[in-house]
């Protein structure tokens, strides 16, 4: 099914990277759980958020008149950022999940008919204060409408 609007874009990542399984979970509850919105979830030891700019038209350099632009985000934060002796780093986890989750993300961008271009940013990986890592990715995506 091809996408049409930016809030199915944000559904469509979201239940993308619901179907991951992260290599080195924790727990059974140690998955990805994405909420479409500015605030990431709180379940499991990766919150996720999807977030989005409404799209817009582009009246120029497009390839039809039907053709819109956004910027997704998507936000990844890790609880209590420390690790076991012994245990993978959860700044390793996470530089893996952001490139599993991108690669992911690579095939439906090309699998949806709708997505005319799909530009990811590099991730920025960030300690929020609270012990928590973060990591964020822009992706401006260019759809027909």
């Amino acid at each position: 099914m091809a996408t049409t609007t930016t809030a199915e874009i944000l559904e469509a990542i979201a239940d993308r990277i619901e179907a991951l399984a992260p290599d080195g979970s924790a727990t059974e509850d140690d998955s990805f759980h994405p909420v479409v919105g500015l605030e990431p979830g709180t379940r499991g030891h990766r919150a996720v958020a999807v977030g989005g700019q409404p799209g817009r038209r582009k009246l120029t350099g497009g390839r039809t008149c039907s053709d819109w632009e956004t910027v997704v985000t998507v936000e990844t934060r890790y609880p209590d950022a420390t690790a076991e002796l012994g245990e993978r780093s959860t700044y390793a986890r996470a530089v893996e999940d952001a490139e599993d989750v991108l690669a992911d993300l690579y095939d439906w961008a090309v699998a949806d008919a709708a997505i005319l271009k799909f530009t990811p940013d590099l991730a920025i990986v960030t300690e929020d204060g609270d012990g928590n890592l973060v990591v964020s990715r822009t992706i401006a995506i260019e759809f027909q409408r």
